[in-house]
C-alpha cells in the first residue's frame, strides 16, 4: 500500500486566492475512475509562499540539496532526515 501525492506551485491567481481564503491548500483529490481504472485518492497540496521546490528539496540541476535516499544500503541514506525536514515544512505551512 503506497501513498500518492501531487504538489502544485503554480495555479491561477483566482484559484489560489480562493483556496487561501478558505484554508484549503491541502486536500484529497479523487480523479475519475475512467482515468485510473478504480477509485483513487491522491493527497494534493498547493504551495503558499514560493514558486519552486521547498527548502531542502531542490534536487534538480539548479539545486544543491541532497536527493531523498530511502534505501539504507545506499551511501547517503537520509530517510529520517528528509522525512523530518518535510514534516517541518508541512507543519510550518499549517501554522
Amino acid at each position: 500500500m503506497g501513498l500518492e501525492a501531487q504538489f502544485f506551485d503554480r495555479i491561477s491567481n483566482e484559484a489560489k486566492s480562493a483556496r487561501e481564503g478558505n484554508n484549503s491548500q491541502t486536500f484529497i483529490w479523487e480523479p475519475f475512475a475512467r482515468h485510473s481504472g478504480e477509485k483513487k485518492q491522491i493527497l494534493t497540496h498547493i504551495f503558499q509562499k514560493t514558486s519552486g521546490w521547498p527548502e531542502h528539496f531542490k534536487v534538480d540541476m539548479l539545486g544543491d540539496d541532497d536527493p531523498f535516499i530511502m534505501d539504507p544500503t545506499l551511501q547517503g541514506y537520509n530517510k529520517e532526515l528528509k522525512t523530518n525536514q518535510f514534516l517541518n515544512i508541512c507543519q510550518e505551512a499549517a501554522d
